[in-house]
C-alpha cells in the first residue's frame, strides 16, 4: 500500500489486479500455534489499496479487476461506481466457469458508463491483450496522449 501511493502521482494508468486476500488475522502469532483445543479464528478488512487510490486520483486513470459468483455483470458494476474506477475488468467463477489458471475463460470489460463487453471462452493471452488495449483507450479518451483533459463540444 505504501509503495503503491508513493508511486501513484507520477502514474498516468493504474491497473491492479484483484486483491490476494479481502480478510486477515487482526495479529500474526510469534509461533506455531498448539494443536490442543478448539482454535478460534477472527479476521479483520484488508485495506481496499485500489479504492484508496481511485479517492485521490487527479488526471490518472484507474482499472481495476473483480470476481463475482452471482450477479457479476451488476455486481461489477456497483463496484465500479463504488470505487470510482474508471473501468473494471469482471471475472465470473462458478462450477464450469475457473477463470484460474491455464486455458480459456470468459470475463467482460465494463467502462465508466456500465457499457460491458463479455470476451467469452478465449484463450489468457488473448484476454490480456484485450486488457491492456482497453486500458489504453480508457486513458486516451479522457486524457490523450499529451496528459491534459479534453474538451467537448455538446451536441
Amino acid at each position: 500500500e505504501r509503495a503503491c501511493r508513493r508511486e501513484f502521482p507520477r502514474c498516468d494508468l493504474l491497473v491492479m489486479a484483484a486483491a490476494v486476500s479481502d480478510f486477515r488475522p487482526p495479529k500474526m502469532s510469534r509461533g506455531k500455534l498448539p494443536r490442543a483445543g478448539r482454535l478460534r479464528l477472527d479476521l479483520e478488512k484488508t485495506p481496499d489499496i485500489l479504492a484508496g487510490l481511485a479517492r485521490i486520483k487527479k488526471t490518472q486513470q484507474v482499472v481495476g479487476f473483480c470476481l463475482e459468483t452471482r450477479d457479476w455483470l451488476k455486481r461489477a458494476r456497483r463496484k465500479l461506481q463504488r470505487k470510482k474506477l474508471d473501468g473494471i475488468v469482471a471475472n465470473y467463477l462458478s462450477k464450469t466457469q475457473r477463470p484460474f489458471g491455464p486455458g480459456r475463460t470468459t470475463m467482460a470489460l465494463v467502462d465508466s458508463d456500465g457499457k460491458a463487453r463479455v470476451l467469452r471462452q478465449r484463450p489468457k493471452a488473448e484476454l490480456a491483450r484485450a486488457i491492456l488495449r482497453w486500458a489504453v483507450q480508457i486513458r486516451c479518451r479522457d486524457y490523450g496522449l499529451s496528459g491534459r483533459k479534453k474538451k467537448y463540444k455538446k451536441r
